[in-house]
């Protein structure tokens, strides 16, 4: 997996004998988190520098195994933790008016500290080779397009890339099979997503100086919409690589996370364990 990266920078080789800054960026629970710090322990194993910024409450993780952490607050993750965030977050089981304005109220409550998350990464982000990042770290991208650096956007989950094989997950699976249908649930997807992501990566751009993002641009091109490289971070031979997926999206198969030496897992969780 750390070869895919090393190769971005090094125009198409597969190693290269400079010291790469690499700078990662994601949001989200533990799930979101553990696989870009097993990418960063490879790429540190490599002999890169490797900068992790996400939420705080994920400090001591990320530097426990080596990294540089890159500060983010946490805010987002604790409004999505109250009774209103899960109450949204389950979806909307009082009523599709209910779920709205709830949504509505919540979307409020979250911009600014969705603005104030972009500034604290930008601030982590120093002279990066590349950048990494996970498509909630919206403003990733951006940062590397002002600096001039290749952008890798990492997928946990086959949810961007259309294919005619399976639908976006997040979309209803139809009795039959439909490939127009299955390839058409990830543009729906995919154009809802600079609604939930320009309110807070626009006002960044004025402050950098950045031309307004061209309306052709998508959450898998560049910002200027160019090619950008996505790598999912899923086995193959569990779900298997469609193949109408173009050249710029691969699977590379998880990305696991080895126990630290004389690590021990807790007593109920060694109770669990053992009773099957």
């Amino acid at each position: 997996m750390a070869d895919r990266i090393i190769t971005v920078c090094s125009g198409g080789e597969a190693s290269t004998p400079r010291r790469l800054r690499v700078f990662m960026n994601t949001l989200g629970s533990r799930g979101d988190v553990e696989p870009f710090v097993a990418l960063g322990v490879a790429l540190r194993a490599a002999g890169h520098a490797v900068t992790l910024c996400t939420a705080e409450r994920f400090r001591s993780f990320v530097v426990d195994h080596g990294l540089e952490y890159g500060f983010m607050s946490d805010g987002i993750l604790r409004l999505a933790g109250t009774d209103e965030g899960k109450g949204v977050l389950d979806g909307g089981k009082e009523g599709v008016l209910d779920y709205l304005a709830k949504l509505r109220k919540l979307s409020a409550q979250a911009l600014p500290m969705q603005r104030q998350m972009v500034r604290e990464s930008w601030a982590a982000c120093e002279r990066p080779d590349v950048i990494v990042y996970h498509p909630k770290a919206a403003g990733a991208p951006h940062f590397a397009q002002k600096l001039g650096v290749p952008a890798v956007l990492v997928l946990l989950q086959p949810m961007y890339v259309p294919t005619v094989d399976f639908p976006n997950p997040l979309a209803p699976s139809l009795p039959f099979r439909s490939g127009w249908y299955n390839k058409m649930t990830y543009g729906m997807f995919t154009a809802l997503i600079p609604f939930g992501t320009s309110g807070f990566t626009r006002g960044w751009r004025e402050e950098a100086g950045l031309a307004p993002e061209p309306t052709s641009s998508s959450v898998l091109t560049q910002p200027d919409g160019s090619e950008l490289l996505v790598l999912h971070a899923h086995s193959p031979i569990v779900i298997a690589t469609p193949a109408d997926w173009p050249s710029w999206a691969t699977a590379l198969g998880y990305w696991p996370l080895r126990a630290q030496p004389g690590w021990r897992p807790s007593q109920p969780l060694a109770d669990f364990h053992a009773a099957g």
